[in-house]
Parts: structure tokens; C-alpha cells; sequence
């Protein structure tokens, strides 16, 4: 089975391989994943689940080459009444068979980035990585492509990676008991 990504951050591209790995089922014969760039075709620091959700989407569509399924992982921040700063961020998954709009969608558990953060978000328009450096966090440019600001809240208990194995898997409940879900649900959401 061919699958690929479409993402060429090697977090999201471990964490896929890692997840497909424990998956009998995504191993039937020879399996293999690729990574390739694909546009999200969203803004580059989403920050609404309802673009998060069409940002995965859209780079698992982007990525369908040659392959069984696509994967498509996108993270981001969503509004949320009763938090300090009033937003979560969290990390979706969309699985895509080729099939027009055969999605499987699956979500991280959320977490709160830093008031300094998120204000550098919403005010100055800066995507997180940048955010958090500038708040003064660390000095790398790139974190998202490391332990993600999840690894350095967390002291590495949560990673970026395993928010992204989180959402995969979450996706994949859907995905690997598709008899379950019909494409006439009661509301259909066009994203």
C-alpha cells in the first residue's frame, strides 16, 4: 500500500510513519509512505477549526498521487470561550481516498498557547513558531519542526509529533470502520 503525506515537516512525516506502523491493516503487503509538499491553500497560522479542518483536507487532496490514501495534517489555534487567552490549538488530520469528498477527519487534544503568543498571533498576524520566538520563548526559528511549543510547555511529555499521532489515529477510527459512517449523515457541512 502506497500512502503519502502531504508535508515535508519531518514531525508530521514520523508521526505518520510511526502511526501507519502500528496499524496491521494500513500494512497489507508492501507499504509505503511519501512525503510531498502540498498547499493547505489556507492562511499560514490558521485560526479556526473550521480551517484547520479544510487546510488538512486540502493538502491530503494535493498530495493524492499514485496512492491508496493521502494524509493531510494541519495545526492551528480555534476560538474558545472560558479560556485565559481565549484560544486552543490543536492539530487535525484528514485521511482522503481519491474518492470525491471521502474524508475521514480526525483532531489532537487541545492545549493553551502562552498569552505572549497568542497576542503576537492575533495582533501582529505572526504564525506561532515566529510568535514564540519573538515572545521570547526560544531561539529556535523553527520549533514546529522540533518538539512544537507542546515539547517545550510540556518538557517534552507531549510533543508535536504525538499531537499529530493523536490526530491521525482519531481520523483513522473513522477510516478503518467506514461502514460506519454513510455519506447521508444528517448534517453536511460543505468546508
Amino acid at each position: 500500500m502506497r500512502i503519502n503525506i502531504g508535508s515535508i515537516n519531518p514531525k508530521k512525516v514520523e508521526a505518520a510513519q510511526e502511526t501507519i506502523n502500528e496499524y496491521e491493516q494500513l500494512r497489507q503487503g508492501e507499504t509505503s509512505l511519501c512525503a510531498l509538499p502540498a498547499d493547505s491553500e489556507v492562511s499560514n497560522q490558521p485560526k479556526t477549526l473550521e480551517e484547520m479542518i479544510t487546510g488538512a483536507r486540502n493538502r491530503a487532496r494535493n498530495a493524492f498521487l499514485d496512492c491508496e490514501i493521502s494524509i493531510g495534517i494541519e495545526s492551528g489555534i480555534m476560538p474558545a470561550q472560558g479560556t485565559r487567552t481565549g484560544y486552543i490549538g490543536v492539530c487535525v488530520c484528514a485521511i482522503y481516498t481519491g474518492k470525491e469528498n471521502d474524508f475521514y477527519i480526525g483532531q489532537s487534544t487541545g492545549f493553551e498557547y502562552p498569552t505572549e503568543v497568542i497576542k503576537r498571533v492575533i495582533e501582529k498576524g505572526m504564525e506561532i513558531d515566529d510568535a514564540f520566538k519573538d515572545a521570547g520563548f526560544t531561539d529556535n526559528p523553527r520549533i514546529g519542526y522540533s518538539t512544537g511549543v507542546i515539547g517545550y510547555l510540556t518538557n517534552n511529555k507531549i510533543t508535536r509529533k504525538s499531537l499529530a499521532k493523536e490526530a491521525i489515529r482519531m481520523a483513522l477510527a473513522s477510516f478503518l470502520n467506514k461502514e460506519f459512517y454513510k455519506n447521508d449523515t444528517i448534517h453536511k457541512i460543505d468546508i
